[in-house]
């Protein structure tokens, strides 16, 4: 049974499917998670590599700070700098690498 609200972790996909995180593709047979339920009033259903999971929520891209795509399995540290919630002062003043 598929859990709602939170991570699924699927074992053997029988399809290829697009990782929210990363440009790479999850290919069939790769072990990866779903996520199926509501964000802000949203209803969200996704998937990410297994290695791309510990970085999805960690990404504030609505704040403007960062922007994809990022690399498979690497977090915002790695792509942007970002390292967590910044001060609302330091958000306009936050730089974005490409």
């Amino acid at each position: 049974m598929k859990a709602w609200n939170d991570f699924n972790h699927i074992q053997k996909p029988r399809k290829s499917h697009k990782c929210v995180w990363c440009p790479e593709k999850i290919e069939v047979g790769i072990p990866h998670w779903q996520f199926i339920g509501m964000f802000e009033g949203d209803f969200q259903d996704w998937r990410c590599h297994e290695e791309c999971r510990e970085h999805v929520t960690d990404c504030e891209p609505d704040d403007g700070i960062c922007e994809g795509p990022h690399s498979r399995g690497k977090g915002c540290s790695y792509h942007c700098g970002y390292q967590g919630n910044y001060p609302a002062e330091q958000m306009s003043d936050a730089v974005v690498q490409p």
